[in-house]
């Protein structure tokens, strides 16, 4: 079977869209489509409002793709609709186009996937069509790089993932300030109702009243409910062995904490876990340390964001909820109706993971599901613990 292009919807979406939009009769594309699968084509690259390849013919051609851009109003709008909802913003970052984003923002006369006229061929052949056989599996041949990252769509229309996030940050930062802002002028007109100061001027001594609060004391237990932090060391490691000195002061904080554990039958060694699960299970002790996540993400060699969704996914479900935040498989389809039902008609399905109403159900492998939050910053993050029926996460 001939090989297709889109293998997601808004890839596919824009294979629709250049063969609609792109003046061409079938039988270019249909050359267009057979260059592309015989690998002609060269790694694309892409910047914005222009796509560019090299592709092999009776000689190696350059094939461009001109794609306009959205104008300054129009982007502001698309961040506007991005940012009005956590959960746009979350599937772009995980790697999805929702279709509720492509018709908010066509409710406000902006069309992501470009129209009649707004994509442009050009290639350095001796051919005048338009578009020739190269720049039309240049065209086919992005549905792979859109279906793999759909920003890919919107840096062609304009804007980068990196300018567009932190566009979006900004907006829903400000959004927050005008909020306390708000909030703090209401409660600054509302009269206080303050407590009353506890003192000898009310007839109640103040060292008196806050004694009675004080109940009995604890019986003496064995096992230390925390553990203790370590001796300082007096002399650091030599300088040739490769060891620093924070670094072993972690790894015996670390143990002292494993032991503590362990006395109260509370967790295991940890001895047991692959190098990523106990990473993960770092990320998850560090994660409300920026300084000591991002040292760990440097020695580590993992992206700053990946190590944070590990440290939550770790933190909310242990080696199984880090396996089902990293794992994608094709359950029965049978197994996901119950979590689409519940997500309502507008929920939708991919793989082992059902999304609606701003969050998403994942099941694994052994049949638990789990809950995920949108995270602005983040994307999808694991805010749950596993249970065997969807219908406990809601």
């Amino acid at each position: 079977m001939a090989r297709q292009f889109g293998s997601t919807w808004w890839g596919e979406a824009w294979v629709r869209s250049v063969e609609a939009n792109i003046s061409a009769d079938a039988g270019r594309l249909s050359r267009g489509r057979t260059y592309a699968r015989q690998g002609r084509v060269s790694v694309p690259e892409i910047i914005p409002g222009l796509v560019r390849a090299e592709v092999a013919g009776t000689e190696d051609y350059i094939a461009d793709l001109s794609v306009v851009q959205l104008t300054n109003d129009a982007w502001q709008a698309l961040i506007g609709v991005i940012a009005s909802r956590t959960d746009n913003a979350a599937a772009l970052l995980g790697g999805e186009l929702p279709i509720a984003l492509l018709d908010e923002a066509a409710e406000k006369g902006i069309e992501l996937l470009p129209g009649s006229g707004e994509i442009t061929p050009d290639c350095s052949c001796p051919d005048w069509g338009e578009p020739c056989k190269h720049a039309a599996a240049l065209a086919y041949l992005v549905a792979d790089a859109v279906d793999e990252d759909p920003f890919v769509l919107l840096l062609l229309r304009g804007r980068g993932r990196s300018e567009l996030i932190d566009a979006i940050r900004e907006v829903r930062a400000q959004s927050t300030r005008e909020t306390s802002a708000s909030s703090e002028a209401r409660q600054s007109s509302e009269p206080s109702s303050s407590t009353p100061e506890i003192s000898e001027a009310n007839g109640v001594d103040a060292d008196t009243a806050f004694a009675r609060d004080l109940g009995p004391f604890p019986p003496p237990i064995e096992v230390p409910q925390r553990a203790g932090s370590p001796v300082a060391l007096g002399t650091p490691p030599p300088i040739d062995s490769g060891l620093r000195l924070s670094e072993l002061e972690y790894l015996a904080s670390d143990a002292a904490i494993r032991a503590t554990d362990l006395l109260h039958q509370c967790a295991t060694s940890g001895l047991e876990l692959s190098p990523e699960e106990d990473l993960a299970r770092r990320a998850a002790q560090t994660r409300n340390h920026p300084a000591a996540l991002s040292a760990l993400a440097q020695a580590s060699g993992h992206d700053l964001d990946d190590l944070a969704r590990m440290g939550l996914a770790w933190g909310n479900g242990g080696v199984q909820g880090l396996r089902v935040s990293t794992t994608r498989w094709d359950p029965p389809v049978t197994k996901l109706e119950s979590a689409r039902v519940l997500l309502g008609p507008r929920a939708r399905v991919f793989a082992n993971v059902v999304t609606g109403n701003g969050i998403q159900l994942r099941v694994d492998q052994e049949g638990s599901w789990w809950r995920f939050r949108a995270d602005d910053g983040l994307g999808w993050v694991l805010d749950s613990p596993g249970f065997a029926d969807p219908a406990e996460l809601l």
